[in-house]
């Protein structure tokens, strides 16, 4: 979605930490070696920051984090100007709207309303 949004503009790359806490998933955190001098590991936490390259989402959760001060948001605004920005969040509201129809977790009034049928026994 980035990359048609921003098309014929430079892409461009930013990592967030998300609000979630790193504890919220079950393998968020693995043992990596680097290849330097230094022998001793690093925990590298994955999913608990977003990392957007060349306007591909590479890992990370899109949460409220993304959408407040100095996200994903800010940062479409800051490059591409807040008419990119308004297309963003337009495009993502019906992405994500268009989601919780197709999953059945859409609820409205008519949906929540139960209607019971009483059966009553018919008069002689």
């Amino acid at each position: 979605m980035l990359c048609y949004i921003t098309k014929g503009r430079p892409p461009f790359t930013v990592e967030k930490n998300a609000k979630i806490p790193s504890s919220f998933f079950k393998t968020q955190t693995r043992e990596i070696k680097k290849h330097t001098k230094d022998t001793s590991r690093k925990k590298d936490e994955l999913e608990d920051k977003l990392l957007i390259s060349s306007n591909d989402l590479v890992r990370g959760v899109v949460d409220k984090a993304q959408f407040g001060d100095y996200g994903m948001v800010h940062t479409v605004q800051e490059f591409y100007g807040s008419n990119t920005a308004g297309i963003l969040l337009s495009a993502l509201s019906r992405l994500l709207t268009n989601f919780l129809q197709v999953s059945h977790h859409f609820s409205s009034f008519a949906n929540t309303t139960y209607f019971i049928r009483f059966n009553y026994p018919a008069k002689m």
